[in-house]
């Protein structure tokens, strides 16, 4: 399994650093997708917190819970000036991986976001999704 993904899944990494906030909020769904050869859903993890920092700040604010050491995380968020920090809880592993070609075949034209992004129930598409991860009531 791709590293970012298992260590949210074993709790190693409790929060995802992006460069521009995904437009996530407390409370989504987030998906972990793994890319690479996996391409596939495999699990999940609930929006705990979300937070604007000054790029200066975030190695402060995260205390070892990025999964990423200090000279990687400087290189990733040079030139950036304010950097969003997603914390995450409830990680759990989905009871089955969903492949990337489920997801496009539930939704037509499915992409995965290059970070994150929000599945809102109202949308058909990003209904059809929740329901194959198992997020969304039959």
């Amino acid at each position: 399994m791709p590293r970012w993904a298992e260590m949210i899944l074993d709790g190693r990494k409790t929060v995802e650093i992006r460069r521009r906030s995904p437009g996530v909020r407390r409370g989504d769904v987030l998906a972990l997708y793994a890319s690479g050869t996996r391409r596939a859903v495999v699990g999940s993890a609930l929006v705990r917190r979300v937070e604007r920092v000054a790029a200066e700040l975030v190695w402060g604010h995260l205390r070892g819970r990025g999964g990423i050491d200090r000279p990687a995380l400087e290189d990733y968020l040079r030139g950036c000036e304010r950097a969003c920090l997603i914390e995450l809880e409830a990680p759990r592993a989905g009871a089955a991986e969903v492949l990337l070609s489920q997801l496009r075949r539930a939704a037509p034209g499915f992409n995965p976001p290059q970070s994150a992004r929000r599945l809102r129930p109202g949308l058909a598409a990003d209904r059809a999704v929740l329901d194959l991860l198992g997020l969304w009531p039959r």
